[in-house]
């Protein structure tokens, strides 16, 4: 089982989507009696608009939910291109 979640490492003054609130919704559903052995990982999804990702929040999010040695992916990253007549997402 893979906890999916859209706006941890996008939104650094969420503290409904903190890494450490994601971090302990995990570690509760693993508590709850009869999943000790389920096989659970960690999945972010990020869009993110045409100005820079806060790369430093992104890397300390990263190392916050690494340390609940849980496997975890990017299941997606968009980036907005910022153009002069319209705007696309590019897919990463």
């Amino acid at each position: 089982m893979f906890l999916n979640e859209y706006n941890t490492i996008k939104y650094p003054l969420d503290k409904e989507a903190s890494a450490a609130n994601y971090t302990k919704k995990l570690q509760g559903i693993i508590s709850y009696p009869g999943n000790a052995n389920l096989s659970a990982g960690i999945g972010l999804q990020g869009h993110f608009g045409s100005s820079q990702p806060n790369l430093a929040y992104i890397r300390s999010t990263l190392d916050m939910l690494g340390a609940t040695e849980f496997p975890y992916g990017s299941q997606k990253w968009m980036c907005k291109k910022a153009q002069t007549r319209a705007s696309t997402w590019k897919r990463y």
